[in-house]
């Protein structure tokens, strides 16, 4: 977008669902929320490596890798 944004605007999101490898998305290091590593998150990360990740993710492109915004 090469205009100037105008007061209240705000510039159009790319809404494409797209598939990525998750070994191209780094964290957010300034999420507000801490994630435990203790036996729940293990069996979360067991069950997406079984049965694969059923909500999508948000991610923003950062060069050639993603960053994750929200869906941890």
């Amino acid at each position: 977008m090469s205009e100037k944004l105008k007061k209240g605007q705000t510039a159009p999101l790319e809404t494409d669902i797209k598939k990525i490898s998750i070994k191209l998305i780094d964290g957010f290091p300034n999420h507000p929320f801490y994630v435990f590593d203790d036996d729940e998150m293990s069996d979360l990360t067991e069950s997406i490596r079984r049965n694969g990740l059923i909500s999508p993710v948000i991610v923003r492109q950062k060069a050639d890798r993603f960053e994750l915004i929200s869906g941890h």
